[in-house]
């Protein structure tokens, strides 16, 4: 399942509520604002984020969630390989 939300919020757990037989999602968003918090209750909620590239250089870069955002690019890729 891929999601999309220009800002997450907190209305990302609709997400999970909305595929809770789908074991992983994808949530596309624009969002700059997301915490480490929130980020890592996402991911081990098998959510994957994905953000444009530029939005992770300038927002997410040096922080310890970091390494599990994806750009929308790998995005694409994941999805031609399914």
């Amino acid at each position: 399942m891929v999601a999309r939300k220009s800002k997450v919020r907190e209305r990302w757990r609709l997400i999970l509520e909305e595929a809770d037989r789908i074991p992983e999602k994808y949530l596309l968003t624009l969002d700059p604002a997301l915490t480490d918090d929130t980020l890592t209750k996402m991911i081990g909620s098998w959510l994957r984020v994905f953000l444009p590239e530029q939005v992770i250089r300038t927002h997410y870069v040096g922080r310890k969630i970091e390494g599990n955002l994806a750009t929308v690019a790998r995005l694409v890729e994941t999805l031609q390989r399914t």
